[in-house]
């Protein structure tokens, strides 16, 4: 199936539904945008950024690459480079090996990636390792106790690609394979401390029912238990997203 059908059809899905998401979802109060707001208060224009895992296209380097000295991404796919903005810098690397200096970098952000990643402390350490004494790494990723996620855990990786598509219309080309061994509180605890990360914050998010999008019931009923358990406290570990923001010991200059 084409791109512009991927597309078309998420494009539809979402206005079946549009007047729900309209009345109950203010755009600055979506994931994403929390994400941002959160990056943007650690950045300075001297800074060197670092997107690990920032797609095909860069979108979330591209909000920031005027504001800092570098802004840089890694992934392993292959780079749209005619819609990257012109002045990122783009290496196609693992994880596990950024090809950047040891104490080089200032802030590093990551998106809907530690999901996928199998050996996340490999990963930790290396972040830690590229970023200055008083760094950041800040990340959202999905909670393994939300119910999407439990139900992709149940699931096969292999027939994730298609139901993805099916239920909210994301190109089959965008789901990747998923292991969420980086996806809880106790666990992101865990890899911090064996990494030498301090913990900023930790907290939850709610998020908007893509998955639900192939029919406006379902999608309503997702909405109400949505605001169920942000409402009620002793739910709100069932959130969908978790935003972290860990610090590299040290003074920040």
């Amino acid at each position: 199936m084409t791109s512009t059908s991927n597309e078309s059809r998420h494009a539809l899905l979402l206005r079946r539904v549009d007047g729900v998401v309209q009345r109950f979802y203010a755009p600055d109060q979506d994931p994403y945008r929390h994400f941002e707001r959160e990056i943007a208060a650690f950045l300075k224009p001297g800074d060197t950024l670092v997107d690990a895992g920032c797609g095909r296209c860069a979108p979330v380097l591209s909000l920031f690459e005027t504001r800092v000295a570098k802004a840089i991404g890694t992934d392993m796919v292959r780079f749209d480079a005619p819609r990257c903005a012109g002045g990122l810098i783009l290496f196609n690397s693992n994880l596990a090996e950024i090809p950047l200096r040891t104490g080089s970098v200032d802030v590093v952000i990551s998106r809907s990636v530690l999901e996928h990643i199998e050996d996340p402390i490999t990963v930790y350490k290396e972040v830690h390792r590229i970023l200055k004494p008083g760094g950041k790494f800040i990340f959202i990723t999905p909670n393994v106790w939300s119910y999407p996620i439990i139900a992709a855990r149940i699931i096969p990786n292999r027939f994730h690609a298609a139901i993805v598509h099916w239920a909210e219309g994301r190109p089959e080309d965008d789901t990747f394979r998923t292991c969420y061994r980086s996806n809880s509180l106790r666990a992101i605890r865990k890899l911090a401390a064996l990494s030498g990360f301090e913990i900023d914050s930790l907290r939850y998010l709610s998020m908007l029912p893509h998955y639900l999008l192939f029919h406006p019931l379902a999608f309503l009923i997702g909405v109400a238990y949505e605001r169920a358990i942000t409402r009620i406290r002793l739910m709100r570990h069932l959130q969908h997203w978790v935003l972290g923001v860990l610090t590299k010991e040290g003074e920040r200059v």
